[in-house]
């Protein structure tokens, strides 16, 4: 969120930005791997994303919505639509819960609101591929299987 923030409001480079951001993540590869997966697909999608905004915002202008809130509804997209191994609730809750941190006190209600309506617009037009437990497609009864798996386990 700082480096999309950080390239929002400067005239850097984001691969500067990049850099300097992802220093946090070195001791971990995997962390540093999602990271920039994160960081790299929110601005390849911007253009993407601030459409579906535009047109969920009701009664907000693209440009009147707080730059965080907007920066965090762009990951939580991202999230939603291109990483399959991310349930959807949890993508949602993290961007309230840093929204309520980091932005307006309205912001974590107005987060919740728009990716909780976008999520169900993608859930029911099949946008969305989640696989494995606890996501999108899996079944009830594939589920109890592997919960009866893991109890015995």
């Amino acid at each position: 969120m700082q480096a999309l923030y950080a390239f929002e409001i400067s005239e850097q480079q984001l691969s500067a930005l990049m850099e300097y951001h992802l220093l946090e993540f070195s001791n971990s590869e995997k962390d540093f791997v999602f990271a920039r997966k994160l960081l790299i697909g929110t601005m390849e999608h911007r253009d993407e994303f601030d459409a579906l905004l535009k047109e969920h915002a009701q009664h907000w202008e693209l440009h009147r919505i707080a730059l965080i809130d907007k920066i965090l509804l762009r990951m939580g997209l991202f999230e939603l639509l291109y990483c399959s191994e991310i349930p959807p609730k949890v993508s949602i809750n993290e961007m309230i819960e840093i929204a309520k941190l980091y932005s307006t006190s309205e912001s974590g209600k107005f987060v919740n609101g728009i990716l909780d309506a976008l999520h169900e617009k993608f859930k029911a037009s099949g946008l969305m591929n989640k696989q494995g437990r606890g996501l999108l497609n899996e079944t009830p009864a594939s589920s109890q299987k592997k919960s009866k798996k893991s109890n015995v386990a």
